[in-house]
């Protein structure tokens, strides 16, 4: 398409995008799903506006389709309210996420304005990044990769043979564990760093991978307040994750971070992901039951290669989502949903009982794969497009960042990964620690 985009008129839209009860995420344009047996005139406005396309599907199961749109011309704004720091702040507190759009503004297509023939270097991380995906498919391949970098290394650091330690659970999905002691330094007590990779899952047509920086025992310590370890694991990812220094050193997002968080956060707990078609990471959450000064404040992802498309959004918000649901199957809407999940009439009566209950539904929603909820929220298309027309999706392209909140188990932002590109992608998400007074 060529000169100037063509808006649609605004009715079309009216009820989807413009709808009242939608959410609107700052920095995310907004996306809708659609459907090849849509109306003909709602497909065209789509395809008037649309800037991005994908049809969405996981682990063999179909996600339904969706269509991220440039409303620009239409003189509207989604978001209808407050300054974009006021509104970051409202999000913060509500645990709900917003996306960065571009801020490390050099990922992408870009190149050095000094010598145009030259690649710049953040599009270089990205590309080595994407290729060490590729390289670390296979047992071996890490600590190969550990002894290539081994003079980029902190000082402080040993790598020891690699293996499984007797303190870390084993998980079918592992491919690898390379262990490092923290000797000859005033770290020398704390616990083993290590790094670990790992099947995002045993789909035979997903090659996803992802590659776990962290230290101590797995699960047991992962909500640690050993600071100095924590400071262990960000220079141990700067050092081998392609593209994690640009993001824990960037001026602009941490000013941000401390702004909304009312105290210094730093970035720990790297997990490198490389997201494949078929790939990517079921509705969940990644709050620990901690105090409230201190610990982990939330979760900052990355995108550094190709695109993947998200559904994210509060606790609160998903509770309230899977009551409108319920409602409009209770309402005969979707009826195939019901009968799918709940042949047993009295079945659905007793979820509709825990919905009404919210300490309950939080409680059910807020375990490992949703509880009980987990067949219903992660159906597709069916909720997933119920999800995304609400509001909750969005696309993340290189250079995007969303940073997810999470101030309590109860507080906290749930999301959900597909990959949104025809290849494998690279992203690297961080947890967000505060200091702890103590």
């Amino acid at each position: 398409m060529s000169g100037k985009r063509k808006q649609p008129p605004v009715p079309l839209f009216d009820s989807v995008v413009f709808a009242p009860d939608r959410d609107s995420i700052p920095g995310a344009r907004p996306v809708i799903s659609w459907d090849e047996e849509d109306e003909a005139p709602y497909l065209k406005a789509i395809e008037e506006v649309a800037t991005r396309r994908a049809k969405l599907s996981r682990r063999g199961h179909d996600h339904g389709a969706w269509a991220e749109l440039d409303l620009s011309a239409s003189g509207v704004d989604p978001l209808r309210r407050a300054t974009p720091l006021e509104l970051a702040r409202e999000r913060w507190q509500a645990a709900r996420p917003q996306v960065l759009p571009n801020w490390l503004g050099a990922y992408g297509i870009e190149v050095n304005s000094e010598d145009a023939t030259q690649p710049n270097p953040a599009q270089a991380e990205a590309s080595a990044g994407l290729q060490l995906g590729y390289a670390l498919q296979t047992p071996g391949a890490l600590a190969d990769y550990v002894k290539q970098k081994a003079a980029a290394l902190p000082k402080s650091l040993n790598p020891k043979a690699p293996g499984t330690a007797s303190n870390q659970p084993e998980d079918p999905r592992d491919v690898e564990r390379v262990l490092f002691s923290q000797a000859h330094s005033t770290l020398a007590q704390a616990p083993n760093l290590w790094l670990k990779t790992g099947r995002l899952s045993d789909h035979p047509q997903d090659s996803s991978l992802r590659l776990r920086v962290s230290f101590g025992s797995e699960v047991e310590d992962d909500a640690s307040r050993d600071e100095a370890s924590h400071r262990a694991v960000t220079g141990l990812a700067e050092a081998l994750l392609p593209g994690a220094p640009r993001i824990d050193l960037n001026p602009k997002v941490n000013a941000l971070l401390a702004e909304l968080a009312q105290e210094e956060l730093t970035l720990t707990q790297h997990i490198a992901y490389w997201n494949a078609p078929e790939g990517g990471a079921l509705l969940h959450h990644d709050a620990f039951g901690e105090a409230d000064c201190g610990g982990q404040r939330g979760v900052l992802y990355t995108q550094l290669a190709g695109c993947t498309a998200w559904i994210a959004l509060s606790a609160n918000d998903l509770a309230d989502r899977v009551e409108d649901y319920c409602e409009f199957l209770e309402a005969g809407g979707a009826d195939w949903v019901r009968k799918a999940l709940w042949p047993d009439r009295r079945d659905f009566d007793r979820v509709q009982a825990r919905i009404r209950n919210r300490e309950a539904c939080l409680a059910e929603l807020l375990k490992p794969g949703c509880g009980s909820f987990g067949p219903l929220v992660n159906l597709g298309p069916e909720f997933t497009s119920f999800l995304a027309d609400a509001g909750h999706a969005f696309f993340l392209g290189p250079g995007d960042a969303v940073l997810m909140p999470s101030h309590s188990l109860s507080e906290c932002t749930l999301h959900s990964v597909f990959c949104a590109s025809d290849e494998m992608t690279y992203g690297i998400s961080a947890a967000l620690r505060g200091t702890d007074p103590a």
